[in-house]
């Protein structure tokens, strides 16, 4: 019967250097989950915020309506388009854009014109 046997030794400074790189990637790895988390943590307070404000406008809403004053529908109303268009500008501001497909602008070019289209320049 014939027994091969292979051993392999790994150099000891080898085996520092790749544990070493190892524990490096694990800190950064840790470091994108600990933002990750944050970031969770961010959205969630503000999706509750955006609830509690919406249940706010509505009972306001129905108090103003109740009331028959509209004034106060008025100032309501007023209230409403400044949440909304500060709610829209955060909503912008922290919505990563995606690429399109290929890395192209929405417009769905590389920026260069078609020959014979309207954008193209002339000579």
């Amino acid at each position: 019967m014939l027994t091969i046997r292979v051993v392999h030794h790994l150099d000891p400074d080898f085996e520092r250097r790749i544990l070493s790189t190892i524990h490096k990637q694990m800190g950064t790895i840790m470091a994108a989950v600990d933002d990750l988390a944050k970031n969770v943590e961010e959205n969630t307070s503000v999706v509750q915020s955006a609830v509690a404000l919406l249940g706010n406008l509505k009972s306001q809403l129905d108090a103003a309506i109740a009331s028959g004053d509209m004034s106060k529908v008025q100032a309501l109303s007023d209230t409403l388009g400044q949440n909304d268009a500060a709610l829209g500008a955060a909503i912008a501001k922290n919505t990563p854009v995606a690429p399109s497909d290929g890395d192209t602008p929405a417009g769905g070019t590389d920026g260069a014109a078609d020959a014979g289209s309207p954008e193209s320049p002339t000579a």
